[in-house]
């Protein structure tokens, strides 16, 4: 078993990978995929490029 720490645990900046739930769409005509997990942290706020004092990028 894992033990996750920190909330975050998906690319997405959700707690979990498994935010996605099959439901049948909207007019009962075939499934769809929704998400059903709040997004935490915007992903591109968690992958920017971090900037150093001198002005070059770390990635």
């Amino acid at each position: 078993m894992v033990e996750q720490v920190g909330g975050i645990a998906c690319h997405t900046g959700r707690a979990s990978c498994m935010y996605l739930r099959l439901q049948a769409a909207p007019g009962g005509e075939g499934l769809v995929w929704n998400p059903v997990d709040p997004v935490l942290k915007d992903p591109a706020i968690l992958y920017a490029a971090k900037k150093t004092d001198s002005g070059t990028q770390q990635g």
